[in-house]
Formats: C-alpha cells, sequence, structure tokens
C-alpha cells in the first residue's frame, strides 16, 4: 500500500471546481447583460422626455406642434429655408435659426431600432421599444403580458418590433388611437 501523500487535485475535484466557476461566471452575465438592457432603457425614456420638452418650447414659439413626416419630427430647417424632417443624432432647428435641442437623441442601439414622432400639430406622441418588458412603465395585462403598439413598429428596415413605451403632450396618451397587442 502506498503511503505518500497525495500532492495534487483529482480530476473530480477539478471538474467540481470548473463547474461552480463557469455557474458563476454565467450568473455574472447575465446580471451584466440585464443591467446593460435597464442602462438603455433609461436612456430611452429620458431621451423622450427631453424630446418633449423641446416640443413643448416649439409648441410655444410656433402656436403648433412640428408635423411628422415618416416617424421624425418635420420642423427642422437652415436659416429661413424649408420645413424638413429632423435627422435623429442632428440639430432640431427651426427656420429662424432657434435651436431646439442640439443634438436629437437617437436610440442607443444604433441602428437596429429607432424613435418614432406621431404628430397632427395639435398634439404629439413620441415611441420607443424597451428591451427589459418587465419595466414598470410598459402596462401588463391580466396575464402579466406587456403591452406594445401593433401599429408603430420601432425597428429600422424591413423586420416588425413593436414600440412599447410611449410619452404624449398633455391633451393625449400615448396609446390614445394605438393598436394594442400584448407580447
Amino acid at each position: 500500500m502506498n503511503t505518500t501523500p497525495r500532492k495534487g487535485f483529482t480530476l473530480i475535484e477539478l471538474m467540481v471546481v470548473i463547474a461552480i466557476l463557469g455557474f458563476l461566471i454565467l450568473a455574472g452575465l447575465s446580471s451584466f447583460n440585464m443591467s446593460l438592457k435597464k442602462s438603455r432603457d433609461s436612456k430611452r425614456k429620458n431621451d423622450l422626455r427631453q424630446i418633449a420638452i423641446s416640443l413643448e418650447a416649439y409648441q410655444n414659439d410656433h402656436n403648433a406642434y412640428p408635423d411628422a413626416a415618416a416617424g421624425a419630427i418635420k420642423g427642422c430647417a437652415d436659416l429661413n429655408g424649408p420645413l424638413k424632417s429632423c435627422d435623429w443624432g442632428g440639430t432640431f432647428k427651426d427656420t429662424n435659426g432657434t435651436v431646439y435641442m442640439t443634438l436629437l437623441p437617437k436610440d442607443p442601439t444604433d441602428g437596429q431600432t429607432t424613435y418614432l414622432y406621431k404628430s397632427d400639430g395639435i398634439q404629439f406622441q413620441l415611441y420607443s421599444r424597451l428591451e427589459n418588458t418587465l419595466d414598470a412603465d410598459i402596462p401588463k395585462n391580466s396575464e402579466e403580458k406587456p403591452r406594445a403598439f401593433s401599429d408603430v413598429n420601432c425597428a429600422v428596415g424591413a423586420s416588425t418590433v413593436y414600440c412599447n413605451y410611449g410619452v404624449a403632450s398633455s391633451n393625449i396618451s400615448a396609446a390614445q388611437d394605438r393598436a394594442i397587442t400584448y407580447e
């Protein structure tokens, strides 16, 4: 019988340690990814609030909200030039040269989803897609499924990604006149 002491770990001990480390890494990555989603969602909500404030300032100056054109704000212009659609990520400036936002924010996913603007000049609605569908600002139905607007597509390109979060002027709600679905 061999009475010399062992000087290393057995294969099973190493496998157990590797499995525990793998589990901890996966749990950490999952938590990190959720933090990233929540951070982007927080930015989206703040962006829409800031855009709404600038739209109210525009309405105070022009007695109307800017029109909408294909989901964009049609209220931008060069000095004394014609009104055109504002670019998300560009400057929101009217024909008088008044700057309402130096940088009109764009969705933080940069090219996958976008913000959408709807307006008839009397009222406006702004929409985005929150990644965390468990967010408290997304209403749920009795089955705890999150609401989405099935007539407002936040995807860039040909795919369909329904917007699920919105803000609006004080004379309308984000859900008014929208087709609602639950995902």
